[in-house]
Formats: structure tokens, sequence, C-alpha cells
């Protein structure tokens, strides 16, 4: 299965004015050669929404404002804010089965004015020169998955959201543990580490009890996919790596894959009732199916 994915993205430039930028903030200015220049409340929010889930679509982000009941159009406003303020890139996703899909991502800039104007965790170093560098190159090492995968996140985030039903989220954490083994153990080959990367976890109100560990399966062949299921099937033995990585209040952990492509899921699900995993705590899913039995996320065209 290919999905052939393909990644164009517009970024702003390294020279990002910071003192433009507080000038923005505090109380506008002009200039020669982008006119009036003010930075909102309601951009520093665009900001935080970018900074939590990494990715979103104008629609998204349309969706987001008028779920909190602050209806804005940003389709002009996204624009400027990419290539006069460079406070966020633009990146265009493309399928061939499904086109363009463009999306949005924090800039360094974007990053400085979280750090300086909001009360968002960034990274302190967002001020110095050489992380200035590593980020804007990092935006040229994202790959295409990674933009399908952060997403899906979101869109997961907002149909919840819009039902009011999220207690908790964290996003794209690994889990990562030293196991205890006796030495027989160690000479099967087995790991002594515990390492599992999650896209995203949502507590919903409706199952305080419960937390959904989120994995996006796009093209993980099905040996890598078990590889998942054993790592999480430890996991949840520990009741020390429950209250670690989710509350103290859950009282059961489930993985929820979530499967690109609604045949590849398919096969994999009849895969797995051959090999020899407790799936007691997994569940399988595609995008526009549920999370849960009454919970529906429905599709988005990537």
């Amino acid at each position: 299965m290919h999905s052939n994915y393909s990644l164009k993205i517009s970024c702003g430039h390294i020279s990002t004015s910071y003192n433009e930028i507080a000038k923005c903030v505090i109380n506008g200015f002009n200039d020669s050669v982008n006119g009036r220049l003010e930075i909102s409340i309601m951009d520093i929010r665009l900001c935080e929404f970018l900074h939590k889930f990494k990715m979103a679509t104008l629609e998204q982000i349309h969706r987001y404002f008028s779920i909190i009941g602050l209806n804005k159009n940003w389709s002009s406003r996204l624009e400027k804010l990419n290539k006069s303020y460079n406070l966020i890139n633009e990146i265009t996703l493309y399928n061939e089965k499904y086109g363009e899909v463009v999306c949005y991502v924090l800039d360094i800039g974007g990053m400085y004015l979280l750090n300086n104007y909001s009360n968002e965790d960034i990274n302190p170093r967002v001020d110095d020169l050489t992380s200035q560098r590593k980020t804007y190159d990092s935006m040229f090492q994202i790959h295409p998955h990674s933009v399908v995968k952060s997403l899906i996140c979101t869109e997961i985030y907002l149909r919840e959201l819009s039902k009011s039903n999220i207690i908790g989220i964290e996003n794209r954490f690994r889990i990562r543990e030293y196991l205890e083994f006796n030495n027989e153990e160690i000479e099967l080959g087995n790991s002594v580490f515990l390492n599992l990367k999650i896209d995203m976890m949502l507590n919903l109100d409706n199952e305080i009890n419960c937390a959904y560990l989120i994995k996006v399966i796009i093209e993980d062949e099905i040996d890598k996919i078990c590889i998942y299921i054993e790592r999480f099937s430890k996991f949840i033995q520990n009741r020390a790596y429950i209250d670690k990585y989710c509350s103290l209040d859950v009282e059961e952990v489930k993985l929820n894959l979530v499967f690109i492509n609604y045949d590849y899921m398919k096969m994999v699900e009849g895969e797995l009732k051959h090999r020899d995993l407790n799936l007691s705590n997994v569940v399988i899913t595609n995008k526009n199916l549920a999370i849960e039995e009454g919970i529906i996320i429905e599709e988005i065209a990537i």
C-alpha cells in the first residue's frame, strides 16, 4: 500500500525581527512594504491553537474558533501572518487521490510571540539564533506522514470538542521506561526498554475513568503494528506507568489504532486475530469510524 504524499512548504524568513513583532503587539506600526502591521489577541489565540496541535487546515481553524464562540474569517489573515509577519508557515500536502490540502504550522516568529505574550510553555531558547536556525531547517525535514498524522489528531480533537466531551488531552509524547527482565528473558532478545510513541491521548467526560492512547496508522507493516500492541500490553500491566503518563484517576487505558485506509484496516484486523496478542484493550478504527461506541469521527479529505 502506497499513499504517494508530497509536500510544498512556504516559510517565513529567518531574519524575522522580534522588535517589530513586539511593536505589532503593543501599538502596531507602519511598515514601508507591508503597510500597517498589528497583532491582535485573536492572532495570539491562533498561534496557541497551532502550538497545541502543530498543524491545521483553514477549515479546521474556522471550526475551532466557531466552537469556542469566536467566529472570524481567517482566509486573508493567514496569508498575511505567513508573508508579512512570519508567524506561521504554509504547507501544501499533495495526494494523488484527493489533490492538495493546505495547512498551517507555527514559524519561529510565532513561537517568539507565544513565549513572550502568552502562557504557553515554549522552548526558552526560542530567542537564541542557533535555536532559530534549527527550527527553520527542521521545516524542510518534515515527512508527509507527520503532516497527515497531525491533521487527523486535530480533526479528532475538534470532533470531540464540539461535543464538550474532552476532559484531558496530551499530544505527541513518547512512553519510555526501563523494564526489569530476568536473564532468561534478556537472552531471548527482549528489549530492556519500553518505547512507544503516541500521537495523542484523550480523556472523555462520558468515560472519565478511561484514557485513549491514539496512534495513527498510515503504512505501518503488520509486524510493526504487532510490536505497538505488545508494547502497549506491557505498559498497562504496570500501574505506575499509567499513573505517570495518564492520570491517577484513570482505571482503564485503551490503545486506539486509527487507520487512514479502510481496506488496509480490515486486512490488519483479520491478520491480528491469528496472532498471539492481547487485544482486549485495543480499538481498531479508521478515521471516519468511532473512537468508542456512539462517538463518530468523520472523515477529512486527506
